[in-house]
């Protein structure tokens, strides 16, 4: 291959020519001249022989054509100009300063010279043989021109190749003092091996690294919730297998509680499995006697171990009072199936508030699988269909004798299996259903216990009686019969809505002199200002002066307590989201306060977190029932509705049901005898379709003239026959509620002695303040 290039200025010699024997870079740098056809290597260096020859030919391994071709080239440039105007050619001119030296012989250019090697490879800590083995130099400066210093590009000019040379002995650089070859750019070789290094692979390195740990960062969160998530499925297969275990054989795990001693034994076990999942599988058992319903005979409870305790309610003479505490608490989630009616037995036979009552069937709305488990919703079918074990409920054995002196064998392993099924399946529904509102709660979620507690709190629909009815929400999707189902409206009875503002702005609302009244939202401070009754004389915190006198002025150590600033955060555990607001007196009584009692006064209103909102209802319904037996003010009796049951205008409706229905399914003298009801009810001797369907939309519900709220009796007893007015009702409340909460956030200055200018409101009347205070 033949390179031709210009190299004006000083000529190469022939030893310098004939000593290159080293190739660099591949075909990037100079390579060896091979001595094939000596005359032609004897014209060649006649001709650069002359001083100053425009065109130097450099040849490296070539074939007979070539060597032909630049024979005739270099003759052709000879016949073109005489020898003497050659030799009396003036070099080209450089901007670069260079000494003027002597032609030298070729006797000149001695080993010494060539031995001093590449001092650009020098400078960067080359190895010594690499440093020696340039010896091919620049015609005009003298510098050797090396393989890594021909790669460059100069910034001044663009030079590169067989011209390259760095920025700072380039022509063009006019800035640059110092001698050409006294300042060399750093290569890229590696200064121990030699070997290239490409600069562009650690940027590369470097931002990659960059862009995984800003991924991993911003997708923190999805990656926790996944291994946790992990974690727990992994906890819950081990349950289910172990469930599964005692589902098949429940006797060893099995304890059948007939004393308190034996269930002292087995209460500690369950409560110790309920500090790692707050949860118990729950069911009852009793006995129908003729028609009549007997109170409850069996109790079953059932932990996430397989531990079952079957308490012969029969044959204690009290309930154990942790047993109670058990059922009454609202954070062990007691599940199974038709839970809220075992719950309203337990209320009705043994006075048992019941807290905590989960229905498993409520999950089956959020399954994947959710049609074919709706289809068999009992425990039987949903233990069939999740845990693949079919249950025994054989009408002989559901409709034994519960309340027998012994308990036969399948009797024992009917009620186990029914508990240890109901949390078996409630954790496999729980684990296999699609839970939204947990994820983003699932990074931050530690242990078993907190995920429960927290899947109960935001999810779980405690209390609550599941109609099949009112929760399908299949939209879109048909039965076997190829109708769709609709949506109904969903049973919120105990559902709460988190606040979506803060309750407090602490604003502040002053006299017209200035003085402060009281702190306020930011609502109603902007309500005074754009009704023009006062203006805004701070904006942070936002302060309106009124413009008028106010009907009154904080003149009392009580009134302190309205005008310090309030944070919005749980008063009993500390949070900061999630809350909404509680009446420590609750609203059904104090709704029926005078005026005097309610007007501006929101002391007894904090904020709670869902959770301990949750709590604090449950332990009120202890406070309702005490006040009930001594209020004489029942709950949920027949004497507590407000509207009846008139069973005269009911059987008319029945009757005329009953015949446009079915009439034809009827008897003759079956339907003679519903015709005479409904005439006998409108007095007529014939029955005409207008009389008939008046009968069929007969409102027969009529309204009790026996009914007094429960809140309005409370409220009334105390204001008429305690010494202490309703001022001690408030107090009841209040201290009910640092009893049983415990809060550590309460604002400053709140107290259970807390009354707003008792001088002026109460005056003589009965809800006058106690001499105490």
């Amino acid at each position: 291959m033949i390179r031709q290039q210009r190299l004006p200025g000083r000529p190469l010699t022939k030893k310098s020519l004939a000593s290159v024997k080293q190739s660099t870079d591949d075909d990037e740098g100079y390579g060896t001249c091979s001595p094939a056809n000596p005359k032609l290597i004897d014209n060649v260096f006649t001709f650069v022989k002359t001083p100053l020859c425009p065109t130097v030919h450099i040849v490296n391994k070539v074939s007979e054509d070539e060597w032909s071709a630049l024979e005739k080239d270099l003759n052709r440039a000879l016949n073109m100009q005489p020898l003497t105007e050659r030799c009396a050619t003036k070099p080209k001119e450089f901007n670069v300063r260079v000494t003027k030296r002597p032609l030298h012989s070729l006797a000149n250019y001695g080993s010494k010279q060539l031995r001093v090697g590449c001092q650009f490879c020098a400078k960067n800590g080359e190895l010594r043989s690499v440093v020696e083995s340039h010896t091919l130099r620049h015609p005009v400066t003298r510098a050797i021109i090396c393989p890594v210093l021909r790669k460059y590009v100069c910034e001044m000019c663009g030079a590169t190749g067989d011209n390259a040379h760095t920025k700072f002995y380039c022509p063009n650089n006019r800035s640059q003092k110092t001698a050409p070859t006294a300042v060399l750019l750093k290569t890229t070789r590696h200064n121990a091996t030699g070997k290239r290094t490409n600069m562009k692979w650690p940027l590369i390195s470097i931002v990659s690294l960059g862009i995984g740990i800003s991924t991993i960062f911003i997708a923190g969160r999805s990656i926790a919730r996944v291994a946790l998530r992990w974690r727990f499925l992994r906890k819950v297969n081990v349950i289910q297998k172990r469930l599964k275990e005692k589902l098949e054989n429940p006797f060893p795990a099995t304890t059948i509680v007939t004393r308190i001693s034996e269930w002292d034994e087995v209460c500690s076990v369950l409560l110790r499995d309920c500090a790692e999942i707050p949860i118990l599988g729950f069911d009852c058992e009793w006995v129908n006697f003729n028609g009549n319903t007997q109170p409850i005979a069996l109790i079953q409870l059932a932990s996430h171990q397989g531990i079952c305790a079957l308490v012969r309610v029969c044959c204690l003479s009290t309930l154990p009072e942790t047993l109670k505490n058990i059922l009454s608490n609202p954070k062990i989630l007691k599940v199974g199936v038709a839970t809220w009616e075992d719950a309203s037995k337990l209320k009705k036979d043994f006075g048992i508030q019941f807290c905590g009552g989960f229905d498993v069937r409520h999950l089956i709305l959020r399954h994947p699988k959710r049609l074919s488990l709706s289809a068999r919703s009992g425990l039987s079918g949903l233990s069939e269909q999740l845990l693949g074990k079919a249950l025994n409920k054989h009408y002989s054995v559901r409709c034994s004798d519960w309340e027998a002196e012994n308990l036969s064998d399948v009797q024992v392993k009917y009620a186990a299996q029914d508990a240890v099924a109901s949390i078996a399946i409630c954790l496999k529904l729980i684990a296999e259903t699609r839970l939204p509102d947990l994820n983003n709660r699932f990074w931050v979620i530690n242990n078993m216990n907190e995920f429960y507690t927290s899947w109960a709190v935001t999810c779980a629909v405690l209390d609550t009686k599941f109609r099949m009815s009112s929760n399908h929400k299949f939209m879109g999707t048909s039965n076997s019969k190829g109708k769709k189902f609709t949506a109904t409206k969903p049973n919120n009875s105990r559902a709460y809505a988190a606040r979506k503002t803060a309750l407090y702005d602490n604003c502040i609302l002053q006299a017209p002199d200035g003085q402060q009244l009281c702190t306020c939202d930011y609502k109603k401070a902007m309500w005074y200002f754009a009704k023009g009754r006062g203006e805004v004389v701070c904006e942070n915190p936002m302060t309106v002066r009124l413009n008028f006198e106010p009907a009154g002025r904080p003149s009392s150590e009580y009134d302190r307590y309205y005008l310090t600033d309030k944070v919005n955060k749980c008063v009993v555990c500390g949070r900061s989201e999630s809350f909404l607001r509680k009446n420590i007196v609750p609203h059904e009584y104090r709704k029926h306060f005078p005026d005097h009692l309610k007007d501006h006064k929101s002391h007894d209103i904090l904020l709670l977190c869902i959770e301990c909102h949750t709590v604090c209802n449950t332990h009120e319904n202890t406070v309702k029932n005490e006040l009930s037996l001594k209020c004489e003010a029942p709950i949920g009796t027949e004497r507590g509705v407000k509207t009846k049951l008139d069973k005269r205008l009911s059987g008319v409706q029945k009757a005329a049901n009953a015949l446009i229905l079915n009439r034809h399914a009827i008897p003759s003298d079956r339907v003679a005898v519903l015709e005479d009801v409904i005439k006998s009810y409108y007095e007529v001797e014939d029955l005409t379709p207008e009389i008939m369907e008046m009968a069929k939309n007969l409102e027969v519900h009529v309204p009790n003239s026996d009914y007094v709220p429960h809140g309005l009796k409370v409220v009334h007893y105390f204001e008429r026959e305690h010494p202490g007015g309703l001022l001690a009702l408030e107090r009841l409340w209040r201290e009910h509620f640092l009893q049983t909460m415990r809060p550590r956030h309460l604002p400053a200055l709140w107290s259970v002695e807390h009354y707003r200018k008792p001088e002026e409101k109460w005056g003589n009347n009965k809800t006058s303040v106690p001499e105490s205070v």
